[in-house]
């Protein structure tokens, strides 16, 4: 059919141009460009009236492709089967019930079939339009069975054939080939394109039986012969779903066989590759034993020579001499028929010429020897010499008494390099003011060295030269000299952590040393090499990226500092820091731990893919997972994926915007400069970019994420569902930044928190509430059991919230470097009277004395937010509470360790107190310092002075940090922590006092009791003073004496009341209305007094300081500020007493 006369035939009878699109799939070509169709095309006639929607009782018309598999009877291929295409057209009018049909390629079985339909039908005009649809697609699947069967004979014989092989070459045996390999991969091939195939297939099924539907839904006539076919059609179809499912599993079946095979296949082809390996190695090893033995022969034939020329040369002389006799000097006349030997009277010149010459021929080869060695001795002198040498800062030589002291640690570095004199010494000069420092290294055993990498010690005259123009330039080093013996090292010591793509590479033990100046590039070519050397290397088409840079710098006493580490600037800061630990002392290496996290990204698409497509997979392979159900994608790569390379690859492949050239590049311009994350989702979601220049044109940016769901689409084909994609899971490229201290943010739904449940051991899984614990007891709730890893996440759960320990991505926040670092997340729970006001009670406490307490022992929050109508707070991760700590931990015996970190502890929590209760105001001047009492300035400033109480101080609201102060006694940092029940607020004049107890019954002071149920600050202090007690009593006699302690307090708190429930409190209330301590606290308190005797021992002066703690009128109970001071002198005057002892144990009371 010539084009002239296609065209007539789409005008004649007037078919839609989207029928064009079907027509394409015929005609020449050199291979197959499509497997499957278009999708198919259904078009509803308009009827000429003002009402256009109503469409169904007009007609229809349709198109589509189909794809079917027939025995070719071909004789000439080894192929039976062969794969065929047809096209169907069909228009239909409702009101004349005709139809008009255009067939494309239909296949004899069809033909035949639809002519033994036209002939048993009564008249067409009442027969079913779907029933030719319906024969159409029972023919195109009718062979799609027997095919599969025909591709599992093959697959069998060739797996079969794979697992009896022979990779040993045993005679008789079947061997493998690159054939069968081949053979295999065709087949997978195949499978590829009829899975394709069958999508597509399937994907007409649903259209046709979509459109059927409306077509019924629109049918009047529900008589005769159309009205009975309506459900067996319909019925058809959906059976025809199913057939395609089954046979769509069957490849999916033979697919992982084929896999399997392929695999067993490549198995054991690499098996016998090693095989031949191994022999060959046999060989080699053969060949080299031949040449030793030649080796060894020659070296014996060598030695032989040697003693035949030493021989030659001692005989030499005398031969000189027999040939200077053999001269006119010597005669030999005859005399009566004898011959004689005439010697001269000179034939002393005999012995006097020959005996010389050969003693000064032996000497000359002594000599030669001799110089040889003499000369590898001067060299490595020489070295010595130079990395001996030392000057002052003043420029003048060291004396040798000054480096005696060095002499026996670079003897055994001497001896260390002259048995290795084969290998080439590197010399390193480091200068710096007025100082000059040498050290000599020998080849490293790092794997890179041997790789013929740059060695970190080892630098080239032209470094070493700009090195000394930088000094004479007036450069200062991060280095300067000290005085005294704590000079600094000319270089920085550091080991080495790579991790490529989530693995962690190897060799990291390994502890190298680079100069301070110029270091981050050295270190950083080394960890780049390490990942091109790794069996994962990035090829060539990808592109390395650093995605975490950071170090540790590991400080006396187990403390420990992270930095950033992602360029020449952060270095100088690092080893600054690092110079200054290293010379205030608090240094016990000259040493840095470095992390380096990298990963890859293509820089251009494959061979028959799209960029975009790769950028697609590599976005999904760079998703994590988020412990609020969703992924998310960290900023650096994201950052990363939308550089302005990448953005320009993808819009000028992108064939769907139809701009010029500058158009483009404008409109790279904006894409890269404010919607990159726009830019991504598109790409993710497989939205063209003429979608994103709709978006961009309506002033949609970055900003504007996320999308609301009324947003509309840009209303190209085929977009609808992929921009509801990209509004149902925008929110995997919008996890949140935590850039502030105490920030809070409103985060919309579905958008994703960049950070991950991680596991609590279990022995914390079962302590009370670490964090949070008013209800005082631990307790999962049930909506939680069917998240495993949350479940293993759990802390604990208080009266208004649950907790669970967590990491955050360490690219979306600031509150630490350390990418180990652990965080709780305190989730309140579902209680919409009290949940909103318990979360901002909390926070604005916090927030209120966050600006007062640093360095103190409060626990605040990193940040907050409120997402889905419920409310988080992110907090530091503690290993426990006191309460668990004490069950856990034995005190040991009080030794100056001990006590000195009790009596600190102590004092820091009183602080923390005295700090939530005088809360001066920001604009207040000079604010007195919290280390003494308030003094008669303070009274001018009380009006612009704020207010504040805990009111819930207990052992499971002090929780355990790992030690973070420098001085050796220091265990665990105890802190203060939960501040749902306290408040802060102006104090204008006077007390300010609440009714509303929300602590724990036993820390309860009996200020409510006695005081009429007002309370203030001193409730504070009587629940300290409970806590003092109980942790007095475990370091005096065990956590068991606790428990009996406890036990014996259970009582009734109103005693011949009506009351009759009884706790574990600290005081009672008679009938009279007296409030007086339990009889067994008074006990304890004098307990602990005769436990200690000693006047003046500091745990003591603690145990006469609970009774004032323990008052039970509030107005004469000791007072924050006072009970801070007394701490101070306690702490003081304890420091000073055992600074010279380490035994302060009493005497002990029984």
């Amino acid at each position: 059919m010539t084009r002239e006369l296609f065209e007539d035939l789409v005008s004649t009878f007037d078919i839609f141009p989207r029928f064009r699109e079907f027509v394409l799939l015929f005609g020449s070509r050199s291979g197959e460009t499509e497997l499957g169709p278009p999708q198919m095309r259904f078009r509803k006639l308009s009827k000429a009236s003002n009402s256009p929607f109503d469409v169904h009782r007009v007609g229809f018309e349709c198109a589509y492709g189909l794809r079917y598999v027939e025995l070719n009877n071909r004789k000439d291929t080894v192929e039976p089967w062969s794969i065929r295409q047809t096209v169907v057209y069909h228009k239909y009018t409702t009101q004349q019930h005709s139809s008009t049909w255009v067939f494309i390629a239909v296949s004899k079985t069809a033909e035949l079939r639809m002519d033994k339909y036209l002939q048993n039908v009564d008249t067409v005009v009442s027969s079913n339009p779907f029933e030719i649809h319906l024969l159409l697609l029972d023919t195109a699947l009718a062979n799609w069975r027997p095919y599969v069967m025909y591709l599992t004979v093959k697959i069998i014989d060739l797996s079969n054939l794979v697992v009896v092989a022979d990779v040993e070459g045993r005679e008789g045996g079947i061997t493998l080939e690159v054939n069968s390999c081949q053979q295999l991969k065709d087949l997978e091939d195949q499978i590829i394109d009829v899975l394709l195939i069958l999508d597509s297939t399937y994907d007409t099924t649903v259209a046709l039986t979509r459109n059927y539907e409306q077509f019924c839904s629109s049918t009047n006539n529900s008589s005769g012969d159309l009205g009975k076919s309506l459900d067996s059609i319909q019925l058809a179809l959906q059976e025809k779903q199913k057939d395609i499912e089954l046979l769509r599993w069957k490849m999916k079946a033979l697919q992982k066989k084929v896999d399997g095979a392929i695999s067993l296949l490549t198995s054991l082809l690499n098996l016998g590759t090693g095989k031949a390996l191994k022999d060959l190695a046999g060989e080699t090893r053969t060949e080299n034993m031949t040449i030793r033995t030649l080796t060894e022969k020659g070296t014996h034939d060598a030695a032989a020579v040697k003693v035949l020329t030493i021989i030659t040369l001692i005989y030499l002389p005398a031969t000189v001499v027999s040939n200077f006799f053999s001269t006119q000097f010597v005669s030999n006349p005859q005399n009566n028929g004898s011959n004689s030997l005439m010697v001269a009277s000179n034939a002393w010149l005999f012995g006097a010429i020959a005996l010389p010459l050969t003693v000064i021929t032996i000497l000359i080869w002594w000599l030669w020897k001799v110089s040889t060695r003499l000369i590898k001795t001067l060299d490595l002198g020489l070295q010595d010499m130079v990395h001996d040498l030392h000057l002052s800062p003043d420029g003048v030589h060291q004396s040798r008494s000054s480096r005696s002291s060095d002499f026996a640690k670079d003897r055994n570095e001497r001896n260390i390099r002259r048995e290795s004199q084969n290998q080439t010494p590197a010399i390193v000069v480091s200068e710096e003011a007025g100082q000059t420092k040498s050290q000599v290294t020998g080849i490293a055993s790092s794997p890179f060295e041997n790789s013929k990498e740059p060695s970190d010690t080892q630098q080239t005259s032209s470094e070493l030269q700009e090195a000394a123009e930088s000094k004479k330039a007036g450069n200062k080093s991060l280095k300067q000299p000290l005085d005294g013996d704590n000079v600094l090292p000319p270089e920085v010591f550091y080991t080495l952590e790579v991790t490529y793509e989530k693995e962690i590479l190897q060799g990291t033990e390994v502890v190298r040393s680079v100069p301070i100046d110029g270091g981050y590039n050295r270190m950083d070519e080394i960890a780049g090499h390490q990942v091109k050397s790794c069996h994962s290397c990035p090829s060539d088409s990808r592109e390395l990226f650093l995605r975490y840079g950071s170090c540790r710098i590991n400080l006396k006493e187990g403390r420990e500092e992270f930095y950033d580490l992602k360029s020449n600037k952060d270095w100088k800061e690092v080893c600054s820091d690092l110079c200054s630990y290293w010379q205030s002392g608090k240094l016990e290496r000259f040493h840095l731990d470095i992390s380096r996290e990298y990963f890859s990204l293509q820089t251009k698409a494959d061979r028959g893919t799209s960029f975009a497509g790769v950028k697609r997979d590599e976005i999904a392979d760079l998703m994590k997972p988020s412990l609020n159900g969703g992924e998310y994608i960290s900023r650096t790569d994201l950052k990363r994926l939308t550089s302005m390379r990448t953005v320009r690859q993808i819009v000028h492949e992108d064939e769907s915007l139809k701009l010029s050239l500058t158009e483009k590049e404008r409109f790279i311009g904006v894409v890269h400069s404010s919607s990159r994350i726009l830019l991504a989702a598109c790409v993710y979601f497989t939205l063209k970019m003429k979608c994103l220049k709709v978006f961009i044109d309506r002033g949609l940016d970055d900003k504007s994420l996320p999308l609301e769901k009324t947003t509309e689409a840009c209303h190209s084909t085929g977009c609808k569902a992929s921009f509801r994609a990209l509004i149902a899971q925008q929110g995997s490229f919008l996890a949140p930044v935590f850039t502030k201290v105490g920030e809070h943010m409103v985060l919309q739904p579905g958008v994703t928190l960049p950070m991950q449940y991680y596991q609590v051991h279990k022995h914390k899984q079962t302590a009370a509430s670490i964090h949070d614990s008013r209800s005082g007891s631990a307790s999962l709730s049930n909506e939680h059991h069917t998240d495993p890893t949350k479940s293993k996440a759990f802390c604990g759960s208080g009266a208004f919230s649950n907790v669970y320990r967590v990491r955050v991505d360490l690219d979306h926040h600031i509150f630490s470097k350390n990418k180990n670092y652990d965080f709780a997340i305190k989730e309140f729970v579902d209680r919409p009277e009290r949940v909103s006001v318990d979360f901002h009670r909390e926070v604005k406490v916090l927030e209120e004395l966050r600006p007062h307490i640093a360095q103190k022992s409060i626990v605040t929050h990193h940040a907050s937010w409120t997402q889905d109508g419920r409310y988080y707070m992110l907090l530091p991760y503690a290993e426990c509470n006191l309460s668990e700590y004490m069950r856990r931990t034995a005190f040991g015996p009080m030794n100056k360790d001990n006590v000195l970190w009790l009596l600190w502890q102590f004092r820091g929590l009183v602080d923390a107190m005295e700090s939530v209760h005088t809360v001066t105001a920001s604009s207040a001047p000079n604010p007195t310092s919290h280390l003494a009492l308030p003094s008669a300035n303070a009274a001018a400033h009380k009006e612009t002075q704020k207010s504040g109480w805990h009111h819930d101080i207990k052992l499971e609201n002090i929780l355990c940090f790992p030690k973070r102060t420098e001085e050796s006694y220091s265990r665990v940092d105890l802190c203060l922590a939960d501040f749902g029940s306290g408040r802060v607020q102006f104090l204008r004049s006077g007390s300010v006092q609440t009714r509303n107890a929300t602590g724990t019954q036993t820390y309860e002071a009996p200020d409510g009791a006695a005081n009429g149920g007002a309370i203030s600050r001193p409730y504070d202090v009587w629940s300290l003073g409970c806590v003092f007690l109980e942790t007095m009593t475990w370091a005096s006699w065990g956590h068991d004496e606790v428990q009996r302690f406890r036990e014996k307090r259970q009582a009734l708190r109103f005693p011949g009341s009506e009351d009759k429930g009884d706790d574990d409190s600290f005081w009672q209330k008679d009938t009279r209305g007296h409030v007086y301590l339990r009889e067994c606290v008074t006990e304890t308190i004098k307990r602990l007094k005769k436990q200690f005797p000693a006047e003046g021992h500091p745990a003591s002066v603690v145990a006469n300081l609970l009774p004032k703690m323990l008052d039970v009128n509030p107005k004469t109970r000791i007072k924050a500020p006072e009970l801070l001071e007394r701490f101070n002198r306690i702490c003081g005057t304890a420091s000073a007493q055992f600074a010279d002892t380490d035994d302060v144990d009493p005497p002990r009371c029984t």
